[in-house]
């Protein structure tokens, strides 16, 4: 599954290490989980959002490749950190093209639009990122 794989990629890159690495990983799917008493905090954070999926398909049949409509949504607690963390997360994913994550074969990330969203929640501010991206699944040979 694409989003377990570079979930699991992006908690290993260095850019991206500072922002969101803790005594846990700080990538939630749809939302900002709520703070328990005493828990570690939750920003600076990234949260994804697949917005949609449709396979390629030729005329006689489907093709092998997906594409996906992510957004991605960079929390934290000052703008300029939430920059910082967006220009991470677009280098890191605009140099997947063409790599491989866990059974996974990434052909091409495009970052088809990024802006600003106001939060209403006190001091959080929130850059979001909308992803294109293209892949197909690796199959298992079985003998």
């Amino acid at each position: 599954m694409l989003e377990d794989s570079l979930v699991s990629y992006l908690g290993t890159v260095t850019r991206l290490k500072p922002f969101i690495d803790g005594p846990k990983l700080r990538i939630f799917p749809l939302i900002v989980p709520q703070k328990d008493a005493g828990d570690s905090p939750r920003i600076p954070c990234l949260v994804y959002t697949l917005s949609s999926e449709v396979s390629d398909s030729t005329f006689c049949a489907s093709g092998d490749f997906i594409g996906s409509s992510y957004q991605v949504d960079c929390y934290a607690a000052s703008y300029s950190t939430a920059r910082q963390l967006a220009k991470a997360m677009k280098t890191t994913m605009l140099e997947l093209s063409a790599d491989e994550l866990d059974g996974i074969i990434i052909s091409k990330i495009f970052l088809r639009n990024q802006f600003d969203v106001f939060d209403p929640e006190p001091g959080i501010f929130h850059r979001v990122q909308l992803y294109d991206v293209w892949y197909r699944e690796v199959e298992e040979l079985v003998a």
